[in-house]
């Protein structure tokens, strides 16, 4: 985005997307958050006047692949991959983090290359702030889901709603209570299984499966900071 564009587009941020926090939602990828960034860019201009919805959603929806670096605008709703610790202390901002199945996760992001390009998905390992190649994350987790579960999940300097994808349609009332408007997701539809070949899909449960059943202990909706009797932890695979 250009200079002019971007001192335009906050312009206009500021003049007409009022007081409401700004809301940063976060994900170690493939695992709903654009679901949850839609529906909440959608709870947020419900209420604008009819003839203005058009534009205040565009300036609701943004990116932010380094939260150190942006100016998060109130009322509007940022994307990432990010780690918490990137956002400003003085920052009034609501935070909701999506995770899943991390053997899931893996073997979407593996198959990347073929779905989407290299591109892509060497796109969406910088944004996730990795050098790796996507050949090696059936055998390491090079995009650190691990760190990046951790991190949210025990981040206390602004309010952070953890929640599962899986279960995200019976918690839309919790949602919505800790956006402070109602957020309506689309109707439920099961996601198409994806056919991996057998010995991927082994490689990866060998990697992240004993991982997902210690994350499985988590609630499917907390707020960060109140299960690090779990987070905390060190992973340890003979306890799982």
């Amino acid at each position: 985005m250009s200079d002019f564009k971007g001192r335009t587009k906050k312009f206009l941020q500021r003049a007409l997307m009022g007081t409401r926090p700004s809301f940063v939602i976060a994900s170690f990828g493939r695992s709903g958050s654009t679901l949850i960034y839609d529906g909440v860019i959608d709870g947020l201009v419900r209420d604008m006047p009819r003839v203005l919805r058009p534009l205040t959603k565009r300036l609701a929806a943004n990116q932010s692949w380094a939260l150190s670096e942006s100016e998060l605008m109130r009322g509007c709703v940022y994307k990432t991959h990010d780690y918490p610790e990137g956002l400003s202390s003085t920052s009034d901002v609501k935070c909701i983090f999506l995770f899943g199945s991390l053997a899931d996760a893996a073997l979407s992001v593996h198959s990347s290359v073929e779905r989407f390009g290299e591109d892509w998905t060497k796109l969406h390992f910088k944004h996730l702030k990795s050098d790796d190649s996507h050949e090696s994350i059936l055998d390491f987790d090079v995009l650190r889901f691990e760190d990046q579960m951790r991190r949210w999940g025990t981040y206390r300097e602004h309010p952070v709603l953890c929640l599962r994808y899986d279960r995200l349609w019976e918690n839309q009332n919790v949602i919505s209570d800790f956006c402070g408007f109602p957020v309506v997701l689309p109707a439920k539809r099961e996601r198409v299984a994806k056919s991996y070949r057998p010995d991927l899909v082994a490689q990866a449960q060998s990697t992240y499966g004993q991982l997902d059943e210690f994350f499985g202990a988590l609630p499917d909706s907390f707020i960060a900071g109140t299960q690090d009797h779990i987070l905390a932890k060190n992973f340890d695979s003979d306890n799982v």
